[in-house]
């Protein structure tokens, strides 16, 4: 088992977590943690996908290797969260398109690119998971504002999604919105 520093701790590496938790997570949490390793949620990633996958591929003697690579299949880069995480893995258990994480949509209102948490760039229609933050936080509520506004602006219907959710509704809303009801 290797390790590295962080925060000038010496930690487990992150393909050895990933590989030594895999036999015990499911496919969610697996996905959840290879995000957080690739992604941006508490400064930079660290690990590359490509790197992360190759450990798991070429390692000799790991456990559950397919159940790992199935799940790396699924991470994504650039994921902000564990429920971005959990909502893009919902759409795909209940037989949704998979989203698009962090779409680049450029804003003529506000004459900058913006990123909602995930979207369907072909049918104009952003997810974002609105975490208690949101409200907490009188930045991040302005922030969000500004951004849905500069999407709907483009044509852009925008869903918030928060823990309270109905995904039976929210499923019928996305289905509609995509033309899939």
């Amino acid at each position: 088992m290797s390790t590295r520093q962080w925060c000038g701790l010496e930690v487990v590496a992150p393909e050895d977590v990933f590989i030594g938790l895999g036999g015990d997570l499911g496919q969610r949490d697996l996905v959840k943690l290879g995000d957080a390793a690739v992604g941006n949620w508490h400064g930079p990633p660290q690990i590359r996908l490509d790197e992360l996958r190759t450990h798991v591929c070429n390692r000799p003697f790991v456990p559950q290797r397919s159940h790992l690579i199935k799940a790396l299949d699924l991470v994504r880069l650039t994921v902000d969260s564990p429920p971005e995480t959990n909502l893009r893995m919902w759409t795909i258990a209940v037989g949704l398109p998979e989203p698009v994480v962090h779409p680049k949509i450029y804003s003529s209102l506000l004459n900058r690119t913006v990123e909602p948490d995930l979207g369907y760039p072909d049918d104009l229609l952003a997810l974002e998971y609105e975490g208690e933050h949101h409200l907490r936080s009188k930045q991040q509520w302005q922030s969000d504002i500004r951004r849905d506004e500069a999407l709907r602006a483009e044509g852009w219907t925008v869903i918030h999604v928060t823990s309270k959710v109905n995904y039976q509704q929210l499923e019928a809303q996305i289905r509609h919105h995509l033309g899939l009801s």
